[in-house]
């Protein structure tokens, strides 16, 4: 079950909005993917009964002029998704794998005539690997900022894209840490 509330505006050049998502799930049967001692193989885990209780909230705000233009974005999510499949066990009550309390992104974007400059920041709360939420199968949270300078041209956009930008060490996936600061140069060709 799930309601949503929204909220928005506009002038000429600026414009906001604001949604609102709570909701209120019932899972049978679900099913969460679990890596194995190989990267390879993984394990599907059945978790009987799991309660989620959630917030996505969405706010956005922007200014666009003839030459120049500004987008921000900002994300939260609030998940409660707990483990209520056999009561006095030892996994009941707890937050399901992989599954943070709280999440969330910033986004911006800022424009110059054809040139576009892009900041994301992604924020993940703490998380457990197993359904046993104990100090052995804790996953720290992370965040990453990601930067990214583009052209468009008339059939084609041309970029750089530096990942990671302040270098941190994270897992999403316990024992299989992500990539460092990283960069990538792309060419898109649209016809």
């Amino acid at each position: 079950e799930m309601a949503d509330v929204h909220f928005s505006g506009r002038s000429k050049a600026w414009s906001w909005a604001l949604r609102l998502s709570p909701y209120y799930n019932r899972v049978s049967d679900k099913i969460v993917a679990i890596p194995t001692s190989s990267q390879f193989r993984w394990t599907m885990l059945n978790i009987g009964k799991v309660d989620v209780t959630g917030l996505d909230v969405k706010a956005e705000a922007g200014y666009e002029g003839v030459s120049f233009g500004v987008n921000a974005v900002l994300r939260y999510t609030y998940q409660r998704a707990l483990d209520h499949s056999t009561p006095g066990s030892q996994t009941w009550g707890n937050q399901i794998p992989y599954i943070p309390l709280h999440s969330g992104s910033i986004g911006l974007t800022f424009r110059l005539d054809e040139w576009y400059l892009n900041w994301d920041t992604m924020l993940t709360g703490e998380r457990w690997s197993r359904s046993a939420n104990t100090a052995d199968y804790y996953v720290a949270p992370w965040s990453s900022s990601d930067v990214s300078l583009s052209r468009k041209f008339r059939q084609f956009t041309a970029g750089i894209a530096c990942k990671n930008i302040f270098n941190r060490s994270y897992e999403i996936v316990q024992g299989y840490p992500m990539p460092g600061f990283n960069w990538m140069l792309s060419v898109e060709y649209n016809w």
